[in-house]
């Protein structure tokens, strides 16, 4: 999942990202895979989407990190790798991660696909 997240990262933002940031993220870095996990043992959802051998999209909606936040829900995450967008495949995940229900969505200046 961390990879798939890095990945969509290097595909998504580098018009948007300083170049260091980006070369950060050659690898899963172990405090986001154990960051995860620790959410994981407390009980947090992600939602995982294979193209039948690896991960190529993932979501994580939890409640709202911020005291001001416009609704109790929140996308926290949702990346899906450039060979498979367009395919329907994010709207799935976000659909299995919220539901119908309303959310909040911290989006980076910039990137008008999201």
């Amino acid at each position: 999942m961390a990879a798939v997240k890095d990945a969509a990262w290097r595909e998504s933002y580098a018009s948007l990202l300083r170049d260091a940031v980006l070369a950060g993220l050659q690898e899963p870095r172990p405090h986001t895979v154990a960051a995860w996990a620790d959410a994981m043992r407390d009980g947090a959802f992600f939602w995982v989407a294979t193209d039948g051998t690896e991960v190529v999209g993932i979501a994580h909606a939890t409640w709202s990190r911020d005291a001001d936040a416009p609704m109790p829900l929140e996308l926290a995450m949702l990346y899906v790798l450039d060979r498979v967008q367009g395919t329907g495949l994010a709207q799935a995940l976000l659909h299995t991660a919220i539901g119908d229900a309303d959310a909040s969505l911290w989006v980076l200046d910039g990137n008008e696909r999201a």
